[in-house]
């Protein structure tokens, strides 16, 4: 039992003793008796008003606080299983987006070595299908076929060269 909760039942039972020894007394005007009414009805209100129940959930921001703050978010379906994470690893931040199933669809996070940017697309069976990144030449694409294995890489050419197009069948480079 929370603290408030035992204190809202403190509180109701002295108004329910104060009640009591309002009616064992003699009778007083009838204009007392009536503020005895209006005192019980706004106790009663203030009471209701402090209500577990009735608390805000969240507080109301200023213009200038329109953020949430925190380490970590997690999305969940459902059946609990992720739908969305943002956090972060030792390199930085990371965002995962995952099917209704559980399995990773996609990912966007800062490479190693707090390095750049990347971003992995994954099949339905969470096996990556895509890679977007940068390496020591500029921006690169990796395309794997669904057994896992690389099948084309579109870069910039080593120092600062054209456009490069690798091409790879299951067995050997072309």
């Amino acid at each position: 039992m929370t603290s408030e909760l035992r204190a809202l039942r403190i509180e109701v039972d002295e108004l329910r003793r104060t009640v009591h020894a309002l009616q064992d007394c003699p009778r007083l005007p009838w204009f007392t008796g009536r503020i005895a009414v209006a005192a019980f009805v706004l106790t009663l209100a203030l009471l209701l008003t402090r209500s577990p129940n009735t608390q805000a959930l969240a507080a109301a921001q200023d213009d200038k606080a329109k953020e949430l703050v925190c380490s970590a978010l997690r999305v969940v379906g459902a059946g609990g299983k992720n739908l969305l994470t943002l956090g972060s690893d030792p390199d930085g931040g990371k965002l995962q987006v995952f099917g209704i199933d559980g399995k990773i669809r996609a990912e966007l996070f800062v490479g190693e070595k707090q390095g750049p940017g990347a971003a992995n697309l994954f099949d339905a069976n969470g096996k990556r299908t895509l890679f977007l990144g940068t390496d020591e030449d500029g921006g690169i694409m990796e395309i794997y076929g669904l057994d896992g294995k690389i099948r084309t890489i579109v870069a910039v050419a080593p120092n600062q060269g054209g456009g490069l197009v690798n091409l790879f069948d299951t067995i050997e480079k072309r």
